[in-house]
């Protein structure tokens, strides 16, 4: 159950106050161990609490527990996180980081390939973490002559599954990615066999040592 769930079974809807909702959002950025500033989680969580009991004013709670500039009434600035610096890479340094991962997947087994393999996708498509986690081998497409992924899922660190979904689209939904090089395409085709592989060999070995 999401932790806004179990604030609404502690407290009656006409009980939760500022300070309730001050406790809340301590808690959370606590057991979570998120980050306190503008989009983050914690300020997704308000904003969507903020419009809930917006549209009970003057009904269930005479004031929006929720204040408005929530964030820098409930947090002190020390409590806030530095913005994190961005960096945009050249494509000189984008094509010589592929290389380098092409060249490090070639001496690696198919159990270490995993993560250069999904840096690589995403030099290529731009794609958001969770949609690369939920990558599955029939996303692979070609659309219109060239390869691509069809996706329409992504994964949750929060709730620690798939949402069955992307971002800010309903469920069923789908979107092309970039086109990918032929390269990557033909890649992912030698990794699925030899994954295939891989798992058919450990599955006969199990087998071989339970009958022994």
């Amino acid at each position: 159950m999401s932790p806004v769930a179990n604030l609404f079974l502690k407290f009656r809807i006409k009980n939760i106050n500022e300070q309730v909702v001050n406790d809340f959002a301590h808690d959370f950025v606590a057991s979570h161990k998120v980050t306190v500033g503008k989009s983050t989680v914690i300020a997704r969580r308000l904003t969507h609490m903020r419009k809930f009991f917006k549209e009970l004013e003057g009904r269930s709670v005479k004031v929006n527990p929720v204040p408005e500039q929530f964030l820098q009434k409930l947090f002190r600035k020390s409590e806030f996180s530095v913005k994190k610096n961005q960096y945009l890479f050249s494509n000189a340094e984008l094509a010589s980081i592929k290389k380098e991962i092409k060249s490090e997947l070639n001496g690696l087994t198919i159990n270490n390939m995993g993560t250069r393999l999904a840096i690589w996708i995403d030099l290529e498509t731009g794609m958001r973490p969770g949609e690369l986690q939920a990558l599955r081998f029939q996303n692979l497409v070609v659309k219109d002559g060239y390869p691509t992924f069809k996706i329409n899922d992504s994964w949750s660190d929060y709730t620690n599954g798939f949402n069955g979904s992307l971002k800010s689209r309903p469920k069923g939904a789908f979107r092309y990615c970039l086109p990918i090089s032929n390269d990557l395409a033909a890649f992912l085709t030698e990794y699925q066999k030899k994954q295939d592989d891989f798992l058919s060999l450990n599955f006969k070995n199990k087998l071989a040592t339970g009958l022994k």
